[in-house]
């Protein structure tokens, strides 16, 4: 018997199709009913980083034509992104797995960890996770000290306690600042 996955790094090895045989689901009787429980399983399975959902009428109708292009478009990515993940998971705390399972669904680059603010070779602050690039921070508790000195330094701060009781606000955030940088 197989454990369960368990970590963020347990549902990155997992790959998920769910084909909806919807074909013939408006004929059935309780047809909405059925619909429903269909959208109730995507809900629960939609963070799942490999997570593909389909339908018999969008085969049909050639809707997944890219898929398998972008599903080989992502491989070497994957790839390399799961070497960097394994090693982020072993260096932060177990609280923020989730972040970093948000941070890779929303197609995010991956943040530095154990960030190190350098002022004339001297460390003047330091933050759990960053983004030295985009000067975006995830401070700690034990690194909240040193906010105001990265804010003087032009940075965007977010307390990682914060981070978590609205993720998706946040990582919107973060992707705000990142493309407006890129442009």
């Amino acid at each position: 018997m197989s454990k369960p996955a368990s970590t963020l790094q347990d549902l990155m090895d997992i790959r998920l199709i769910c084909r909806i045989h919807d074909e013939d689901i408006s004929l059935q009787k309780e047809w909405r009913n059925l619909w429903n429980d269909i959208l109730h399983y995507i809900n629960i399975f939609q963070f799942i980083p490999n997570a593909y959902f389909i339908s018999t009428i969008g085969i049909a109708n050639g809707n997944y034509s890219t898929l398998e292009e972008e599903s080989d478009a992502n491989k070497m990515y994957e790839y390399h992104i799961n070497e960097d993940i394994k090693a982020i998971i072993e260096l932060i705390d177990e609280r923020y797995h989730g972040i970093i399972n948000s941070i890779i669904t929303a197609k995010i680059e991956l943040p530095e960890i154990g960030y190190e603010l350098m002022e004339d070779s001297v460390i003047i602050g330091q933050a759990e996770m960053a983004w030295p690039d985009y000067r975006v921070a995830l401070l700690h508790k034990t690194d909240y000290q040193f906010g105001e000195i990265f804010v003087k330094k032009k940075w965007k701060t977010i307390r990682l306690d914060d981070f978590l009781t609205d993720i998706n606000s946040n990582i919107k955030i973060i992707k705000d600042i990142m493309n407006k940088q890129e442009i």
